[in-house]
This record gives structure tokens, C-alpha cells and sequence, in this order.
């Protein structure tokens, strides 16, 4: 796979990097902080809607036709769209693996998955995201979990 401009690392590399330095950044930040003042009823909000949906803007730069590419595509993306979508699918990905862990447990034996819905789940959020503007500062894990009920009912009511 190869880059037009200044890019000349493969995306998987330059993903792998990235949620590397997302984790370590997150994680100090996360530890860094003394226990938060919150207050009954306030939820503490890692990621809002309006982050979330700032990053996932780019997600389908990198991911043309919603699919990852191909080792022989030629993708024109700038590396703040890489990261961008970067950022975007990682979280989504974390959000499942979050909610899974919750069915199973600790005690599983590892599969490899991924998720066949991450275009329409990405753009029914994009476009929950700006229909919602009161929501912005919402926890976007709140929301994706309304946008995956209404992708459910979108397929029931299919033929």
C-alpha cells in the first residue's frame, strides 16, 4: 500500500503506532488524576459525541467503500485523516470489546472478530451526531448504543 504525499509508512504500521501512543496517553491522563469531584447524578464523559464524531469524519478516507484497503490501493489521505479515523475505529472497537467482556466475563477463549457493520454503524453516528446537536456533550458510548438499536430496527424492518 502506498501513500501520495508525505506518507510513507504502511497504514497498519501508522495505525498500530497510533493506538499505541492513544493508549499511553490515555492512561496517564486517566492515572495522572486524583479522584474527581462528581457530584450524584453527573456521569464523568471520557469521549463526548462531538469528539467522537470529529474523529470519525475521516474514518472512510482510510477505509474507502467502508472496507480497510487493499495492500495495492493508492489512498491521497494526509496523516491528520489517519489518525482521525484512526482514533474513531479504535474507540468503536474498545466499546465492543467493553461490551462483550460484559456477556462473557474474564473467563473465554479469545476469537478474532470485527465488526461488519462499522461503515453504516459509523455513518447512522455521523449523522445521529448532527441531528443532535443537544447531545454533543454526551458520552459517545451512550449514543452509539442508541444508534446500534436503531440499526437493529432498521434490519427488522427490512425485507
Amino acid at each position: 500500500m502506498s501513500f501520495v504525499g508525505n506518507q510513507n509508512v504502511g497504514l497498519a504500521m501508522t495505525k498500530a503506532l497510533i493506538c499505541s501512543i492513544a493508549t499511553m496517553l490515555c492512561a496517564t491522563a486517566v492515572f495522572a488524576q486524583g479522584a474527581p469531584l462528581v457530584k450524584k447524578g453527573d456521569r464523568p464523559v471520557f469521549m463526548t459525541v462531538e469528539r467522537l464524531a470529529f474523529y470519525c469524519e475521516d474514518w472512510g478516507a482510510i477505509n474507502p467503500g467502508g472496507q480497510p484497503p487493499k495492500s495495492s490501493d493508492l489512498l491521497r489521505v494526509s496523516g491528520e485523516q489517519i489518525t482521525k479515523g484512526t482514533a474513531c475505529e479504535t474507540y468503536i472497537r474498545g466499546y465492543n470489546d467493553a461490551r462483550i467482556e460484559k456477556a462473557f466475563g474474564d473467563h473465554y477463549h479469545p476469537v478474532p472478530a470485527s465488526l461488519d457493520h462499522m461503515k453504516a454503524l459509523i455513518d447512522t453516528f455521523l449523522k445521529y451526531s448532527k441531528d443532535h446537536p443537544e447531545k454533543q456533550d454526551f458520552a459517545a458510548s451512550t449514543i452509539l448504543e442508541e444508534v446500534e438499536e436503531i440499526l437493529r430496527k432498521a434490519q427488522k424492518a427490512a425485507p
